[in-house]
C-alpha cells in the first residue's frame, strides 16, 4: 500500500491500481484519499479530492469507508468530526444507512430546513403554547368537576353554573390560541419558503460543495452543474 501512495501521490502522470475482489483496493483508496489531504496540507494549499466510482453501490461502499476510518493530520491524530470533510452527491443506495446519510447533500440540506424549523420557535410562539398548555389543563380540571357534581346529584346549583361559565369561557380562548398559534406558524413557513426557494437551493449546494474536502459522486453525477 505504501509504494502504491508514494506512486499515486507523485508530481508526474497516472497510476492504474488492479486487484481481485478483497485485495485491500478500498482500503487503499482511503488511504490515498488521506495521503492526498496530507500533502496538499503540508504545501499550504487547501485538500480537496473528487472521489468517483461507477455505481451508487460502489461509491457507497468508499464513503462508508471513509466515514468509519476517518482521517489523520499532519501529526498523525485522528481528525475530529470527518463526516465534515465529506459530502456524497446523488441518494445513496441504501437511504437507510445512517453514516451514509450523514454526509448525502441532500440530508445535509434537509438539516438546514429542520434549523431553520427550530430557529422559528419565538418567545412569542412559545409563550403561547405554555399559556396554552395551562389552559388545556385548566379546562380538563372543570371537565372533571363538572362530571363529579353531576354523577353525585348535588344541589350545588350555583356552583355548576359558573364552572358551565368558566368551561365555555375557557374553550374560547383556547380556540383563540389555536388561530394564532396556526397565524404564527404559516407566517414561519411561509419565511422559511421564500428562503429556500430554488435558487436559494442551488446556492446551498454549492455552497456545501466547495465546504467539502472530499466530494464523492458517481462518474454520472460527478457531472452535475455543482462540480462544474
Amino acid at each position: 500500500q505504501k509504494a502504491i501512495i508514494d506512486a499515486v501521490t507523485g508530481p508526474e502522470g497516472f497510476s492504474l491500481i488492479q486487484g481481485p475482489p478483497g485485495s485491500g483496493k478500498t482500503r487503499t483508496l482511503v488511504r490515498l484519499v488521506n495521503a492526498f489531504l496530507l500533502t496538499n496540507s503540508k504545501s499550504g494549499h487547501r485538500a480537496r479530492v473528487l472521489v468517483c466510482a461507477p455505481s451508487n453501490g460502489a461509491i457507497d461502499e468508499i464513503v462508508e469507508r471513509l466515514v468509519r476510518e476517518g482521517f489523520v493530520d499532519c501529526n498523525g491524530s485522528p481528525i475530529q468530526n470527518p463526516k465534515d470533510w465529506i459530502l456524497r452527491l446523488g441518494m445513496p443506495s441504501r437511504p437507510n444507512n445512517r453514516e451514509l446519510m450523514s454526509v448525502c447533500i441532500d440530508s445535509r440540506i434537509q438539516d438546514m430546513y429542520t434549523t431553520s424549523d427550530q430557529c422559528n420557535k419565538t418567545p412569542e410562539v412559545e409563550k403561547l403554547k405554555k399559556a396554552k398548555r395551562s389552559a388545556v389543563q385548566k379546562l380538563t380540571k372543570i371537565s372533571a368537576e363538572i362530571s363529579r357534581i353531576q354523577a353525585s346529584g348535588s344541589s350545588a346549583g350555583g356552583n355548576l353554573d359558573g364552572l358551565n361559565d368558566e368551561l365555555i369561557r375557557i374553550t374560547k380562548t383556547i380556540q383563540e390560541m389555536r388561530k394564532r398559534l396556526v397565524a404564527l406558524k404559516g407566517k414561519g413557513g411561509s419565511n422559511r419558503r421564500k428562503r429556500f426557494s430554488r435558487k436559494h437551493l442551488q446556492m446551498l449546494r454549492q455552497e456545501l460543495v466547495n465546504q467539502a474536502s472530499i466530494v464523492c459522486a458517481t462518474l454520472s453525477g460527478s457531472g452535475m452543474e455543482v462540480l462544474r
